[in-house]
């Protein structure tokens, strides 16, 4: 469980950057933040992807598991 928290707060560490990056570092127009939503950095991109991807499937292992162990005790 406490992975799954993990995953959870690297998320939103990458999504508040990103959005501390848009508005704050590059919001001097609208475009410039515009341009740095719209192309954001790859490794911003790859960090948010891969938490939600290792988050839901460790979830889901969690779940099939005591589903498992559920169906096995009936």
């Amino acid at each position: 469980m406490h992975l799954l928290y993990l995953l959870a707060a690297l998320h939103l560490a990458q999504r508040w950057n990103l959005v501390y990056n848009a508005f704050i570092v590059y919001g001097a127009s609208a475009d410039s933040t515009f341009n740095y939503l719209t192309y954001q950095p790859l490794w911003s991109r790859m960090i948010g992807v891969v938490t939600i991807v290792v988050n839901t499937l460790v979830a889901n292992c969690i779940l099939v598991c005591n589903c498992k162990s559920a169906v096995v005790a009936l």
